[in-house]
Formats: structure tokens, sequence, C-alpha cells
């Protein structure tokens, strides 16, 4: 079964690589670099072509991992096209829409209040946001999340779901990255290193399979 994994940038695409080596799914794992590309007509013509190749029943890979640029970026590319991925979820073509971004020390509500805003200003409708956290370890927290639409009678349908994975400082601090200063080479390093911690080894591991 498919998954897609929407997160925010250069660091998370070195953690998701790790991550699928050690879970064994590496030959499985496709990532698309957002930075790759250079101007946004481009990028957009590329995401198109890698979601659509990915949705294929021919497709070798089961796990899409597109990264954005900043967690804005991650609730814009969500709210443009989560209706379409919510019909996969209902066809079975998909079976998760994960989106992980860093909390930056900030409390959870302020992420799913501007996601809910994001979906809400997108959809020109007001939209809801129903979490229920899953899994909470020391440097990640988890949750899976319903997304509700009100309807004229002042009653809400549920629309969708996806899950959340947030680091509730960010994933270069609980990997010790220094900005500046840590060449790729070094981030590899402590990224490998921080993926022999086990409660975060399993933390994926368990959302990831669950």
């Amino acid at each position: 079964m498919k998954k897609l994994i929407i997160c925010e940038g250069k660091h998370d695409n070195i953690f998701m690589d790790k991550l699928s080596i050690r879970l064994n799914v590496k030959d499985k794992t496709k990532i698309f670099r957002q930075e790759e590309c250079s101007r946004l007509r481009q990028k957009n013509h590329a995401e198109t072509i890698c979601l659509n190749s990915f949705f294929q029943d021919s497709s070798p890979y089961e796990i899409l991992v597109k990264s954005e640029s900043g967690k804005d970026a991650v609730y814009k590319v969500f709210s443009k096209i989560m209706e379409s991925l919510f019909e996969k979820t209902r066809d079975a073509t998909l079976q998760k829409i994960i989106l992980m971004i860093d909390l930056d020390g900030k409390p959870l509500d302020v992420s799913l209040f501007k996601i809910k805003d994001f979906i809400s200003n997108r959809k020109g409708r007001k939209m809801y946001i129903n979490p229920e956290i899953i899994k909470n370890d020391k440097s990640i927290i988890s949750l899976k999340a319903s997304i509700l639409r009100e309807k004229f009678n002042n009653t809400s349908e549920t629309i969708g779901g996806f899950l959340l994975i947030t680091w509730k400082e960010n994933l270069d601090n609980a990997a010790g990255i220094k900005k500046g200063s840590d060449n790729l080479y070094e981030k590899d390093i402590k990224i490998m290193k921080m993926l022999e911690n086990e409660d975060i080894f399993n933390h994926f591991s368990y959302i990831l399979n669950m």
C-alpha cells in the first residue's frame, strides 16, 4: 500500500533516505526534491509527473517523500492536492497521507490552526481538524487528524484524514546539526547516529507501519 510523505526540506530528505535503509525499503522509496527544480513552472510540471507516476500500478515505489521549502509550503501543497489524495485513499490507491514538520518549540495547536487556515482559505469554506495524539516521545509527537467541512445546515462532514509527525523542536536540533558549519557528510553521519536512538526509530517505524 502506498504512502505519501510531505515534509519541509533538505534535511528531511536525508533523514527519510537513511530511515528507508534501516527499514529495508530503500528500493521502494522515491524522494522528490523540489530544490532540484529551478523554476516554479518546472517544479509544478515535475510534481505532476512524479505524483501521477507514483500512483500508477506499474510504479515500483510504495513510499513517495515530497520535500518542500518550509512549513508554509507543506501546508500550501497539502491544501492544494488534499481532495485528490482523499479520493485515492477512498479507492485504496493510497494508504497514508503523512505531513512531517518542525514545531520549533511552539505548541502543536499553532500548526494545527495554520493547516486549518490554509485549507479553509483554499477551499473557500470553513474547515475543522479533529486531532488525536497517537504517539508522544521525547522529541517527536504524532497524531492522526480528520478534516471536517462545514455544511450549509450548520452541520459538518468528514472528507478525509492525514497523519502528522512533528519534531517538538526541529530535526536539526534532534540530530545535533550545526547550521552553517556542518558539511553534507557530517549531516549524514549525525542523522544516521540519530536513527540509532530507539525512541526515534521506533516512533517512525510505528507510524509508517500502523
